[in-house]
């Protein structure tokens, strides 16, 4: 690969601790712009194309275990899960489709779909959001209640369900409140104001992001081009992106501008440990691309750049329970505004909540590729990109191009043939024919142990005390086995071969 051009404001790539290996990959048939990537409460991984109609489930440790493919006309924008596990689709869909046994009628332009499957793929119910226009599906996710917020845009008077809401006819931000059988319950709109500014007179509001913070209040990324009011707040701008906060019946708290345009372009958003909002945005400009991970405080004083990737473009970031950070990033464009080639790029690294590197991996190359989703879970970090000509994963992909997933080790794997000091952590004798022993000293007091099988499934758990245990897997399949043990905050995990 050739060296890597890319410069990283506010970030020295020197400080990296380590360097990271590929434990697992694959290629994915998938042309759309993004592969998006949604870890489920078993720590499943979901994989879809944004705007694409096909959708795939893996285990933790890149298991297929599910594949659900819909009509070409839907588009899938957002996922979400209750507390449940039970698996919420938001989409588009621009025809009248058949879904489920159930013919849509398309009732403009765009229309909005939510869809409800529990999480062994079971058909639950359906529903539509549609307006006078097009209309946009932002973004769902739950309170902490356990109900559903939807966000988007519509158009016009607007219809859910069987429930009309009459407003002008204007390209509006909403916020649609629904029970987890599908039930509507309560709507917020913005609104607009200037109709007498020719600039505006097209103008439209929409919600793109929707999160709860830790208060249960509604932190919402929306993207204005024109002069709207929500709730108390005045708006009046260009094409602008803003993080605004509301309580749980739609009362303004705050608002934050991004400090930045194009705000469709933003992909990610998420509320950390600390109750701040961490999101990602991308500007594109006649020269290239920028992208930033920006951090606005719990009460929306501050806003602070995390990281900027000056020639490039931030496509996804994640959390994890530590606090730290993960981002995925790219470049896919040969040339910038003054002709010189430079190389496409592709990285993947977790940060500390206040942008120091813990690790990343980068790899570049004069043929396409691009780093496009991240999902942080302990020991595994699941990644998603796209490459052309040449690769080098956990296998080497040397000709073609195309989508990948692949698996990214966050801290090294355990598992010796002997056991290590009272103080480590070890597994012996690995492999092992179904007696083994598991040496914990490294946790004081009580430990929990689970065992679990390639597709994520935990076939024995149990406590440990003292500093070693002997565990007994006589019976189960050969194979690979992962042992994950953890006391309060402190886990590791192991990896075993059933022989």
């Amino acid at each position: 690969m050739k060296k890597l051009y890319v410069i990283l404001v506010l970030l020295c790539m020197s400080s990296i601790a380590s360097a990271q290996v590929w434990t697992w990959d694959t290629l994915v048939n998938d042309n759309n712009p993004t592969l998006a990537l949604v870890r489920d409460h078993q720590h499943n991984v979901y994989s879809f194309g944004k705007g694409g109609h096909v959708l795939t489930k893996y285990s933790r440790w890149g298991s297929l275990l599910l594949q659900k493919s819909f009509p070409a006309e839907m588009k899938i924008r957002k996922i979400a899960f209750d507390n449940s596990n039970d698996l919420y689709i938001l989409a588009g869909f621009n025809d009248t489709i058949t879904v489920e046994s159930q013919t849509i009628i398309n009732n403009n332009q765009d229309d909005i779909l939510i869809l409800k499957y529990a999480q062994d793929g079971t058909f639950k119910w359906l529903t539509t959001i549609f307006g006078e226009g097009s209309d946009y599906a932002g973004d769902i996710c739950f309170d902490q209640g356990g109900l559903l917020l939807v966000t988007g845009e519509t158009s016009g008077n607007t219809n859910f369900s069987s429930v009309v809401v009459n407003k002008p006819p204007h390209r509006d931000l909403f916020i649609a409140r629904y029970d987890t059988s599908g039930n509507y319950l309560q709507s917020f709109f913005s609104v607009f104001i200037d109709e007498t500014n020719a600039l505006y007179q097209s103008g439209s509001a929409a919600g793109i992001e929707i999160e709860l913070d830790q208060n249960n209040d509604i932190v919402l990324f929306s993207s204005v081009n024109g002069k709207y009011q929500i709730d108390t707040l005045i708006i009046d701008a260009e094409a602008a992106g803003y993080v605004i906060k509301l309580d749980s019946n739609f009362h303004l708290q705050w608002a934050k501008f991004t400090g930045g345009t194009y705000a469709k372009d933003m992909d990610d958003m998420l509320i950390n440990a600390d109750n701040d909002i961490i999101y990602n945005i991308n500007n594109i400009w006649h020269t290239g691309h920028d992208g930033w991970i920006r951090k606005v405080s719990e009460n929306g004083v501050t806003l602070s750049t995390l990281i900027h990737v000056s020639g490039g473009y931030i496509t996804g970031i994640d959390a994890d329970g530590s606090g730290d950070l993960y981002y995925a990033a790219g470049r896919s464009e040969k040339d910038n505004n003054s002709g010189v080639p430079r190389p496409d790029f592709m990285i993947y690294s977790r940060i500390t909540s206040s942008g120091v590197p813990v690790w990343e991996k980068i790899d570049s190359s004069y043929s396409t590729m691009r780093g496009e989703d991240i999902t942080a879970d302990g020991n595994e970090v699941f990644v998603s990109g796209y490459y052309s000509d040449t690769i080098h994963l956990f296998n080497d992909y040397t000709s073609g191009y195309g989508k990948f997933l692949a698996i990214i080790e966050n801290s090294p794997l355990i598992g010796v043939a002997e056991p290590g000091p009272v103080s480590g952590f070890s597994i012996y004798p690995n492999p092992s024919t179904g007696r083994f022993t598991v040496q914990h000293g490294i946790f004081r007091g009580k430990a929990q142990l689970c065992v679990y099988d390639l597709a994520g499934n935990c076939v024995y758990s149990g406590e440990l005390s003292g500093e070693h245990t002997v565990i007994d897997l006589s019976g189960k399949a050969k194979g690979l086995y992962f042992i994950e043990v953890s006391a309060g905050t402190e886990k590791t995990r192991g990896k075993l071969i059933l022989d």
